[in-house]
């Protein structure tokens, strides 16, 4: 699991880092998490690496957050998954097999502030000249969740 906490976001860590050891894929796959922190004293918990990352404040500790996940390619190539969550995450129920990647070997979720919204407010790219783009009331994928609804 990747995560990065610097500055005033490592308040959160404890909390999240317990959520998710009580919810997240609990007795499914072992978590180890890496997690990008100016506080060098986060915690000494044993699935916890904490990778030094000098704070440089908003946006720019979320913009290059991918510059920071390939300093660490080679450990993460030994994991079956590899997670991102933003550092005000918590987990309030069970995350079970259902959140592993299908065939296609990703998975993601609506961002809390977009799930009761209707899919034409999504921030999808409209600009027809990015490989990015995505056609107006059109979204990533087409998959399900077991519950029958809809997931980017």
């Amino acid at each position: 699991m990747l995560y990065i906490c610097t500055g005033k976001y490592n308040r959160f860590f404890a909390d999240f880092h317990e959520s998710a050891g009580k919810f997240f894929l609990k007795g499914i796959a072992d978590v180890e998490y890496f997690v990008f922190t100016d506080d060098n004293h986060l915690t000494d918990a044993s699935d916890v690496h904490l990778i030094h990352k000098e704070s440089q404040g908003y946006p720019l500790d979320s913009l290059f957050r991918f510059d920071m996940f390939l300093s660490l390619e080679q450990q993460l190539q030994a994991f079956d998954y590899c997670y991102f969550f933003n550092a005000n995450m918590l987990f309030v129920d069970n995350i079970g097999r259902d959140f592993l990647p299908k065939e296609e070997g990703l998975a993601a979720v609506i961002q809390p502030g977009y799930y009761t919204k209707p899919v034409w407010r999504y921030p999808y790219e409209r600009r027809k000249k990015s490989t990015a783009y995505i056609p107006p009331y059109q979204v990533y994928s087409s998959g399900s969740t077991s519950s029958g609804e809809p997931f980017l």
